[in-house]
């Protein structure tokens, strides 16, 4: 017995399944990305290193880069892998931090978080920025970059707490 005998539309449902898988399987291969480079910098407070924040580049075209400040105010941008860094051209910049959490809830096996309640969820992720608001919107932040090919792309990034 021949397939087609038992599921006459085998053909179709194979050719949906095509369509469907193919974008998926072809995705974003390292050809097409934008040009990019590594980028580094430091992110100032009132001219302190500001730890355990995030720094997110958006440049002209592709995907944003983002890394997380350590103690120092050191970080190392990645879009699709560890250290690629960010497109080339001009960047805006935002750099965001929350306060911590107000309870630790029980985690999955898969690592994710178990929460009793849709308000439990809501009050463990809606935490006060600890940086002004302008900071977190890139057309207002006025934080921009030139990431270029043939620089060192070393950003050092101060904000002002008021």
């Amino acid at each position: 017995m021949i397939l087609r005998d038992c599921y006459p539309n085998i053909s179709s449902l194979i050719s949906l399944t095509v369509v469907i898988l193919l974008p998926g399987l072809v995705g974003c291969s390292k050809n097409d990305r934008p040009a990019m480079a590594p980028v580094t910098g430091t992110v100032l407070l009132d001219g302190q290193p500001l730890e355990g924040a995030s720094v997110r580049f958006m440049g002209p075209t592709g995907r944003p880069a983002t890394g997380m400040t350590d103690a120092d105010g050191r970080f190392t941008l990645k879009a699709f892998e560890e250290g690629d860094g960010s497109v080339l051209g001009e960047n805006r910049v935002t750099v965001t931090k929350y306060g911590p959490p107000p309870f630790e809830p029980p985690t999955n096996p898969d690592g994710s978080f178990q929460f009793e309640s849709e308000e439990q969820r809501i009050a463990f992720y809606n935490r006060p920025s600890l940086l002004p608001d302008r900071y977190n919107n890139p057309r207002m932040s006025g934080l921009l970059v030139n990431v270029t090919a043939d620089g060192e792309n070393d950003f050092t990034i101060e904000l002002d707490g008021n």
